[in-house]
């Protein structure tokens, strides 16, 4: 038989660290996309 509360438990833990990275690295992840969208952007007006 499976362990309801443990598996709620673990569920929720991990969670909670997955929202600690998410905002931990959200800001870099957007910078990231900023830079790159920015790059992008550039490039192909060079190419036309």
């Amino acid at each position: 038989m499976l362990d309801i509360d443990g598996l709620y438990n673990d569920f929720n833990n991990i969670k909670s660290k997955y929202i600690e990275l998410k905002e931990k690295y959200g800001g870099i992840n957007q910078q990231i996309k900023l830079f790159l969208s920015s790059n992008l952007g550039v490039s192909k007006q060079n190419e036309a």
